[in-house]
């Protein structure tokens, strides 16, 4: 998996719903895992299954945002990809639909909260 690793400031729990409602606005539902992650998608399962790369914008894709803090008490949030996933569902296009949804996706929660003013940093997650 690969992933980004934002730092936000301010209120915790305001900068998780700024998020939320970034990915909702996005098209993207959300599923609580297990561990307290989120597994995000969007698009058809089925139709990825059957048409692959070929299903157009309903194309399935999912990511995982995982909410933490760090030592100074800053909101972290992880959004990893599995590639190997999207490969076996759309081959090399398949691939490449799914790296552009990750690169908006990341691009929209770092413009949002940069917007809202909490924007601390961003990086690749260890």
């Amino acid at each position: 998996m690969a992933g980004t690793l934002f730092t936000l400031g301010g209120d915790s729990t305001a900068a998780s719903t700024l998020v939320a409602n970034t990915v909702s606005a996005l098209g993207y539902s959300a599923e609580v895992l297990p561990n307290g992650a989120h597994r995000l998608s969007r698009g058809s399962k089925t139709k990825t299954f059957w048409l692959g790369a070929l299903s157009g914008d309903d194309f399935h894709v999912a990511f995982v945002v995982a909410y933490a803090h760090d030592e100074s008490g800053n909101l972290t949030v992880r959004v990893d990809r599995d590639g190997g996933a999207s490969f076996l569902k759309g081959g090399a296009i398949g691939v490449s639909k799914t790296d552009s949804a990750y690169g908006q996706l990341v691009d929209a929660i770092g413009g949002a909260a940069s917007n809202a003013g909490i924007y601390i940093g961003s990086g690749p997650a260890a």
